[in-house]
This record gives C-alpha cells, structure tokens and sequence, in this order.
C-alpha cells in the first residue's frame, strides 16, 4: 500500500515485524491492535503512536497509545466514536538508538460504538418479520434437540 509517504521510511522492517493489524473492536468504542514480531529478542522497545487525520511519521508526532518490547496486542479504549485514528509502531532494534518504521507498521480504524448500526438496522424490520425469524429459529433448535 502506498500511504501517500515519500522519503520518510527510516527503515525496512519487513523481516522483522511479522504482523501490524489495526481495526474496529467489536466491544464498544475501541481500536484493536495487534502486532507480532518474528523474533522478539531483536527488539529493546517499540511504541505505537496514533494520530488523527494521518499517520505519525515520528515518536512525536502524535499520542503515546503503547510501549513495549514484545509481540502482543492491545485495546485502545481513549478513542471517540466517529473518528478515523492512524496508528504507527515504531520499532527500537537491539544495539540501535534510532527508532525505526515502514509501510507494514502502519493502520488505520473507525472508532464506532458497538450494535449502533445493527440496532438502526433491527428496528427497520417490521415487527413481524422479526417474530417469524424468532419461531423459525427456536424450531430449528427443537429440530437440533
């Protein structure tokens, strides 16, 4: 993916870190982050740092969301509904001084509150079809029984 960023890699990470997935939690207003390195004793730290409106392209620019120095993950629960956050892991190698990062550190998620549109959707179905689905679905279960 090109994430609009151009001679401000620090560094190539690929055969360091294995996985960086950011994505909607599904248990209220939250961002799911994971990240897996393939080997962690490579690392002495990492931080992730999030932004809003793009992607941190420095340990200081933008909010401190986590710090630490392995593989893991993480629900990031200071996050208001409605609003796109882009996350960055920047990595520390062991016997370096430089935090580094690339493309395959980065992601980015819609924070938004959990069943909001599955309920709006819900309440658009006539009450009728909703209590045909109810015995059709206890029948099944008798059925399974």
């Amino acid at each position: 993916m090109n994430y609009g960023i151009q001679g401000n890699i620090t560094g190539d990470l690929k055969n360091i870190v294995k996985r960086f997935e950011v994505s909607r939690a599904y248990e209220g207003p939250q961002i799911a982050l994971t990240w897996e390195f393939y080997d962690d004793s490579l690392i002495s730290a990492f931080k992730i740092i999030k932004k809003e409106g793009s992607y941190p392209l420095s340990v200081n620019d933008g909010i401190l969301a986590l710090s630490d120095n392995q593989s893991g993950m993480y629900g990031d629960l200071e996050v208001t509904g409605g609003t796109i956050y882009y996350y960055t892991l920047f990595v520390k190698l062991a016997g370096e001084e430089e935090f580094k990062f690339d493309t395959n550190c980065m992601g980015k998620a819609l924070a938004i509150k959990t069943g909001y549109y599955q309920d709006a959707l819900w309440r658009l179905i006539p009450q009728v079809y909703r209590v045909r689905d109810k015995i059709q679905t206890n029948l099944k279960a008798q059925a399974q029984s």
